[in-house]
């Protein structure tokens, strides 16, 4: 069993050749950009409906390992359901963009492990 992830995000890098949009999507993860000349600054994960991360962090390798950012993990329920609130009516207004069909070349094809069967 897997998870359902859905991502919405500024699409100021949905153009760009191998961008980390167009790596989600070809994993198949469904992301809605804002291509409204507003910045989305909204910064928050819900997890399971249950748990909330939310805060200055900008989710990049430099919020992690250079600069000065703060997350706070909120589990309360009544929080938690105004965010999961507010995520809907932005995944409601921002339309799904599709993407062309990929071509599979070494560097964005995806690697995977397969299991023999041996007997």
């Amino acid at each position: 069993m897997g998870v359902a992830i859905r991502l919405i995000t500024d699409g100021e890098y949905e153009d760009v050749n191998n961008s980390w949009i167009w790596k989600l999507r070809s994993q198949g993860i469904i992301v809605r950009t804002d291509k409204t000349q507003y910045l989305m600054h909204h910064k928050f994960v819900i997890i399971d409906n249950k748990i909330v991360c939310s805060g200055s962090f900008n989710w990049t390798s430099d919020a992690i390992t250079v600069n000065h950012e703060h997350l706070t993990i909120i589990r309360d329920y009544a929080v938690v359901t105004k965010y999961s609130s507010e995520f809907a009516k932005l995944w409601n207004y921002f339309k799904y963009q599709s993407i062309p069909s990929v071509t599979n070349t070494p560097e964005n094809t995806p690697s995977r492990r397969i299991r023999s069967k041996r007997r």
